[in-house]
């Protein structure tokens, strides 16, 4: 499906970005689907997207037009949903909590109702997309301490640790394919640096031709993490 353009997350977005747009994933959770557009979490607190900017181009239960031209409108505003996005929001900036204002929707020919987010928001994830794929890249792919990752990524001071480090990102690199759809499952004998790190370049993989270096890895992450894969 089509989405939005995703720039470099360094200025203005291109002009397609802010157009009417199918979703660029729909994670269903119960009768309620999260829908992502291709617009990282930075840019959605600065400029908001209104109610017919980000309403999705079908209705999320029947997949009717949301807006037929020359008919009655069939996905209605449903208000907004607050939401804490936790981490960084570019590999170059401190972490933080993040509030973010999500769009809800309601059809009015299935009566379902959904939910719109930035990219960068996961479903039962209170880090964004962003934090996690670095994650993979500082951990797997630049072999630094998961005690330094969390440094680097989590706001909250120290804790969740154990003697192999932080808890919550061995979880995410395990369970690293349902986070993000194009990594493949791993050999049952790699161990989790050997996970993040082919997780981190299959990620990095979504910008065509780019030239990943040590010193390149982690911003053309933050900028793959935000793209259909």
């Amino acid at each position: 499906m089509s989405a939005f353009e995703m720039g470099d997350g360094s200025g203005a977005p291109p002009p397609s970005r802010l157009a009417p747009a199918y979703p660029l994933e729909s994670l269903r959770r119960g009768t309620c689907p999260l829908l992502r557009l291709t617009i990282p979490v930075n840019f959605w607190i600065d400029h908001p997207p209104d109610v017919h900017t980000a309403r999705p181009a079908v209705t999320p239960g029947c997949g009717r037009a949301a807006a037929p031209p020359g008919g009655p409108l069939l996905l209605h505003g449903h208000g907004t949903r607050e939401r804490v996005v936790r981490g960084v929001l570019a590999h170059d900036r401190s972490p933080a909590f993040h509030e973010v204002l999500l769009r809800r929707y309601r059809s009015t020919c299935c009566g379902v109702t959904c939910t719109v987010a930035p990219a960068d928001v996961l479903p039962y994830k209170r880090f964004g997309a962003v934090s996690i794929a670095l994650v993979l890249a500082y951990y797997g792919v630049l072999r630094e301490a998961l005690a330094r990752v969390r440094e680097r990524l989590n706001p909250i001071p120290q804790r969740g640790f154990d003697d192999e480090g932080w808890r919550a990102a061995r979880r995410w690199i395990a369970t690293v394919t349902a986070l993000f759809a194009d990594v493949r499952p791993a050999p049952d004998d790699w161990t989790l640096r050997q996970v993040a790190e082919r997780a981190a370049m299959t990620i990095v993989s979504r910008i065509p031709g780019a030239v990943v270096t040590d010193g390149t890895l982690p911003a053309l992450l933050v900028t793959a993490a935000c793209r259909s894969p």
